[in-house]
């Protein structure tokens, strides 16, 4: 319907009487009716009309009214909402900055200056302990409390890290909470005195981190039975050692393990047997480590072109032996290590100390000794070699050093070093460590490996 402009209560009825309304008078004039009587009839017509418009008019005011209610309406919704949203916005505001400075806000407890500070470990570690994770014990000890107080908040709240969760989902957090700290010692490199502070304090951040309590007597039945085991009382080389070994390595795994289905176990029962393995593996490590220093350094010595007398630059005896050791054995093979059950102490050679470890004698009697990485006769630091091919470059090396010790490449599997050289290996508590390091073969050593450097 068309929209009315004008208000026809504003109207009046035109004199129709008038001479300007004379064409309009003319259609009704006729025998019967004057230009007086038509003037009446267009007066009644246009009273009708009035009287109608005034009606539609009313309606469309009321409609208008009602439509400027209604935005009247939503514009006060809108204001209520905005300014329900500008609360909302500032409470926020308020919660994160509570969130983000949450010691700012924290009451203050009413007592007094303690006579010794507070255990607090540092913010990665607490965070790893509120979430249940292994934590090394070097953050719970006298080194590591210090290195917390003294770092605290060195690193800015507002940096974030990304952190991948165990469902794949990641999220970022305080980079404080993730750093770690520069001079962590691992488990099993701490001593006896390191270990006694720190189980306690640890076992402490359990309880205010709300680990379960059987869980945490667990921990603590873990460590009790540690320093009370005899190995903790031994005199034998390697037996204190091989518990904090053990400590560090299990208690990672039942970590692990714990979070694996069907994996479980408890940790305080400790098993001997694993314990014993990692007595023997310090053994072999520090025979290792001590035969490689030797080798090393018989090598610098006996080799004629690291001599500044031409008189020295002789060829090395081999395989001669002393009278002495001729009386001890017939054979040079008795030149056996004693094992880590027999007191760890070191084997007495009874070679003459001119021969060289390791050395084979080669058509001039001067020929280097393989290598049990590179399979090279060349010269260079076996003690560190660690190249990804042979010396011809035709092989890829299946076995590494790592601080000294032959281990395979492919699962870090102890290789025996005395097995890659010539005197051998005669022992058999460890025939899995009896392999080529060159080619992977049982039945010889490096030395005698086709892949190796010929003399």
């Amino acid at each position: 319907m068309p929209r009315i402009l004008v208000n026809p209560n504003s109207l009046t009825c035109p004199d129709y009487t008038l001479e300007v309304f004379r064409d309009t008078r003319v259609p009704l004039v006729n025998d019967n009716t004057t230009h007086d009587q038509a003037a009446v009839v267009l007066a009644g017509i246009w009273t009708a009309s009035n009287a109608a418009e005034r009606l539609l008019w009313q309606l469309q005011v009321d409609a208008d009214e009602q439509a400027a209610e209604a935005l009247r309406h939503q514009d006060r919704e809108a204001l209520a909402l905005r300014e329900a949203e500008a609360a909302k916005e500032k409470e926020d505001l308020r919660k994160e900055e509570r969130k983000k400075n949450h010691g700012k806000f924290l009451p203050i407890p009413d007592r007094p200056v303690p006579h010794r500070p507070p255990v607090i470990a540092a913010q990665s570690a607490t965070r790893r302990m509120d979430k249940g994770d292994c934590v090394p014990l070097w953050y719970y000890t006298n080194n590591g409390l210090e290195n917390a107080l003294s770092t605290y908040n060195s690193t800015d709240d507002d940096a974030l890290s990304l952190l991948r969760g165990p469902d794949g989902s990641t999220s970022l957090i305080p980079a404080s909470s993730t750093k770690e700290s520069k001079g962590v010692v691992e488990d099993q490199d701490l001593d006896w005195e390191d270990f006694c502070i720190a189980a306690p304090r640890m076992i402490e951040a359990m309880g205010r981190a709300n680990w379960p309590p059987e869980r945490i007597q667990m921990m603590s039945n873990f460590w009790a039975n540690l320093q009370e085991h005899p190995f903790r009382s031994s005199g034998a080389p390697f037996e204190q050692k091989a518990l904090l070994l053990y400590q560090a390595e299990q208690r990672r795994l039942w970590h692990i393990a714990i979070n694996t289905p069907h994996s479980g176990y408890n940790l305080s029962i400790i098993n001997e047997s694993l314990l014993r393995d990692a007595k023997e593996r310090l053994f072999w490590k520090d025979r290792t480590r001590a035969e490689a220093e030797r080798d090393s350094l018989s090598l610098h010595k006996n080799h004629p072109g690291n001599s500044r007398n031409p008189r020295s630059a002789v060829p090395v005896s081999f395989g001669r032996l002393t009278n002495d050791s001729r009386r001890r054995s017939a054979s040079p093979h008795r030149r056996r290590s004693t094992s880590p059950d027999r007191g760890g102490r070191r084997p007495r050679f009874t070679q003459d100390t001119n021969r060289s470890p390791g050395f084979q004698p080669g058509a001039n009697g001067n020929a280097l000794p393989v290598c049990a990485v590179c399979l090279g006769r060349h010269q260079h630091k076996v003690y560190h070699c660690d190249v990804p091919s042979t010396w011809d470059g035709l092989f890829q090396t299946l076995a590494k050093r790592i601080r000294g010790e032959l281990l395979l490449r492919q699962d870090n599997q102890p290789l025996c070093l005395d097995w890659q050289q010539k005197r051998g290996c005669e022992s058999r508590r460890h025939d899995k460590r009896h392999i080529c390091s060159g080619c992977g073969q049982t039945n010889h050593g490096a030395h005698a490996c086709p892949r190796a450097q010929k003399a």
